[in-house]
């Protein structure tokens, strides 16, 4: 496969720059090979759609492989459509609620203190502006660290938000302006202090023995433990099911598919609340 670019430009009116890519092995070439080796499946959202910029070159494929494509038959379409319909069925027939609460800010213009003052008292606003405006000054920072504050001001103030998970590009770490663990810590205490909750506590997932961490925090949700818990997109990654037992002696609403509490979600832009979804 070979592109050619020929570009003329007011900047260069005595030359035409020419630009030259050839690439020997495309992703269909790959999966043609792979298909001749193997029964390979398609499994995407785009799998069908007809397009090569969207998509791999279906045309293509279909004129290499000739009746070896196969497109996926209508009643495996209608199994599966009424599968997930049955699996949402919670969802639409409204034992499932879920609630959502935007967090968001005024970039332009942005004040820590006055915009803390909007969700606590005068005191710890000022406290927990000082906090972060010393530690970085860094404005989308400085909203970043006040957004998650108001998420914790949420948790801490919401008696049936036993956890809450906050997910960001930035992974909480020692010593890290943008995302500081000790920052955070004493934010999580002013929000306590602002909302006179002590029960809950602040827990930071980390890749390092991710796996024994996850198992002990779900441990502790299970027991009943209220935790407010932040990691990163990249720590948690995709496929983690991190929902955990209901506590003894509190109710929940239960799903077919599953028994028991999911986190709560905020991700610098939501507050969610919802039961029985694995995230």
């Amino acid at each position: 496969m070979e592109y050619y670019e020929f570009e003329d430009n007011d900047s260069h009116h005595d030359n035409t720059n020419l630009k030259f890519v050839k690439v020997y092995d495309t992703p269909e070439k790959i999966m043609l090979y792979l298909a001749g080796k193997a029964t390979v499946f398609g499994i995407s959202a785009t799998a069908e759609v007809d397009t090569v910029v969207g998509n791999y070159d279906l045309r293509y494929l279909k004129e290499q492989l000739k009746d070896k494509f196969h497109n996926t038959p209508g009643y495996l379409k209608d199994k599966t459509r009424v599968a997930l319909e049955e699996r949402w069925k919670c969802y639409t027939d409204g034992e499932i609620s879920v609630h959502g609460e935007v967090i968001s800010s005024n970039i332009q213009g942005f004040n820590a203190e006055v915009y803390c003052k909007t969700f606590m008292e005068a005191e710890f606003a000022r406290y927990s502006a000082n906090v972060i405006t010393n530690m970085t000054s860094d404005e989308y920072q400085i909203i970043r660290y006040c957004n998650v504050l108001k998420a914790m001001c949420i948790f801490n103030r919401t008696e049936d938000i036993q956890s809450m998970l906050y997910l960001g590009m930035a992974l909480p770490k020692k010593n890290n302006p943008g995302m500081d663990e000790g920052v955070l810590q004493q934010l999580f205490e002013y929000a306590q202090l602002t909302t006179g909750q002590k029960g809950g506590s602040v827990c930071f997932l980390k890749g390092d023995n991710f796996d024994q961490d996850k198992e002990e925090l779900q441990q502790r949700l299970s027991y009943g433990e209220k935790i407010f818990v932040m990691s990163s997109y990249q720590t948690i990654g995709a496929g983690q099911n991190l929902q955990y037992r209901i506590p003894e002696g509190r109710n929940g609403t239960v799903s077919k598919r599953c028994k028991g509490y999911s986190f709560e979600i905020y991700d610098n832009r939501t507050c969610g609340k919802g039961r029985c979804s694995g995230i």
